[in-house]
């Protein structure tokens, strides 16, 4: 005897359920677009492109040829998954009208290359906004919508090397505790970072304290991390940023203390200081001396004027003696005055 399956003769409430649950499906996932046609999103993404903020990139989509007489019913359609317009091209020209505020005047298609079947997208300059999955649907006017193409585009940038900054320590028998950081930027998305101690054979991994800046223009990040560590000679420190999205890690280290000397002025700074202040006293004193020695080589003015008064008085006492004993022997006037004269 024959199976009879067990739905044989009752087979069309089970087809009328099928019917409607992709009817429901249907209208959760498609829309209607200025194009005027129903178009439904796919579920994932056929290719996946990275775009490198402020470059060009190009969204690859290839299909059949298309004949030039049939691009005037030629529709091609270009969206983001939230259904923002990226770029439209229907009844023969590009339509633009329709296109979201974030794509305008920075999407095109490559129109000399339909014939080709090329409806490639390209985006220039890249935002950090434009992380999203498009989708492209097609039309030549000989069937319904089809859906060639969903790329899905990853935007990224480099990180800078990043830089570590240690602030100043020294040589001590006690361990020092000191801030290390470590700085990085221009890069997109969010990084990871990870610290790295080596003292020796012994490696740490810390969980340094970093935050995230994001620029709200350019959307790239400025990345600050610091650490704390115990410093001691021969110490290694190592800072990565890993950007997952382009497979870059970049590191910098640092090893061992920046300053050796104990903290306060440097020796030279001591001895310069000294050396200074012997040659300001060593030449205070040669001036010193110079002028004494001057002084007594060249009387000045004051002392002459006062020994040529004391000359004078002793000749004024000398005359005056000499006249008085000119008279006492009655001698001529003229003869004491040629003895001023003479004096």
């Amino acid at each position: 005897m024959a199976k009879v399956f067990p739905y044989e003769g009752n087979l069309k409430p089970f087809l009328f359920l099928c019917l409607y649950l992709f009817s429901s499906w249907q209208l959760v996932t498609c829309g209607r677009h200025g194009v005027d046609v129903t178009v439904c999103q796919g579920k994932s993404w056929d290719t996946v492109i990275s775009g490198e903020i402020g470059k060009t990139v190009t969204l690859p989509c290839s299909l059949t040829a298309v004949l030039k007489e049939r691009q005037e019913l030629l529709v091609i359609y270009w969206q983001t998954k939230d259904e923002d317009v990226v770029h439209e091209f229907s009844k023969g020209k590009e339509d633009l009208q329709h296109l979201g505020e974030a794509y305008k005047n920075r999407t095109r298609i490559f129109l000399d290359q339909l014939e080709k079947g090329n409806f490639s997208l390209q985006i220039a300059p890249v935002r950090h906004t434009d992380d999203n999955v498009y989708i492209c649907y097609f039309n030549d006017g000989r069937g319904p919508m089809s859906n060639p193409c969903t790329v899905k585009l990853e935007v990224t940038a480099s990180f800078t090397d990043p830089s570590i900054n240690l602030g100043p320590c020294w040589k001590s028998e006690e361990q020092v505790e000191r801030n290390v950081s470590c700085i990085s930027n221009g890069g997109y998305p969010k990084p990871q970072v990870h610290w790295t101690i080596q003292n020796g054979e012994t490696l740490v991994h810390p969980q340094g304290q970093t935050n995230f800046t994001k620029d709200p223009d350019s959307g790239l990040y400025i990345i600050d991390s610091q650490v704390t560590v115990n410093l001691t000679e021969g110490l290694t420190i190592s800072c990565s940023i890993e950007n997952q999205k382009t497979g870059e890690n970049k590191t910098s280290s640092l090893r061992g203390c920046l300053i050796t000397d104990p903290p306060g002025f440097p020796v030279e700074i001591l001895l310069g200081a000294a050396a200074i202040v012997i040659v300001i006293v060593l030449v205070i004193a040669g001036v010193f001396v110079w002028i004494k020695f001057f002084s007594k080589r060249n009387p000045d003015a004051s002392q002459l004027n006062a020994v040529s008064e004391d000359q004078q008085s002793s000749y004024t006492v000398e005359v005056q003696e000499l006249g008085k004993k000119g008279n006492e022997e009655r001698l001529p006037l003229n003869k004491t005055e040629n003895i001023k004269h003479t004096s």
